[in-house]
């Protein structure tokens, strides 16, 4: 699928997508297990707190980059077909949405004011 991805492409394009299809040939079941792992551990990593969470969405942005570039040739829009990049920016926008915040902690309760001027 990756060979036959790179007709039409810029040299360069090609010459990517060329060497992504050499690099898997004959390596279909384990190029599709360590995707899957890849994706299993992306959709966990939401769960984890905040440092794991990051790696797993680098992990995320990182996996559809590699998607985006080498299986879908930019969304072929360099071939001169396309009429737009694919998924692989908006998947990428999308995990940046879910970064933890710096510095963010959870809202506190406002504090009750008991008398006069005095904060419980």
């Amino acid at each position: 699928m990756i060979a036959d991805m790179e007709s039409g492409e810029p040299g360069w394009v090609a010459g990517l997508m060329r060497g992504a299809a050499s690099l898997v040939s004959g390596q279909g079941l384990a190029t599709s297990i360590v995707l899957a792992v890849a994706l299993v551990l992306i959709a966990l990593g939401v769960y984890l707190p905040a440092p794991a969470a990051k790696a797993a969405l680098l992990l995320a942005i990182v996996v559809s980059a590699a998607i985006w570039v080498f299986a879908q040739a930019f969304g072929a829009i360099m071939a001169g077909g396309a009429t737009d990049p694919n998924s692989g920016p908006l998947l990428i926008l999308l995990t940046l949405a879910y970064w933890p915040l710096r510095g963010s902690a959870p809202a506190s309760a406002p504090a009750a004011v008991i008398s006069e001027g005095t904060v419980a």
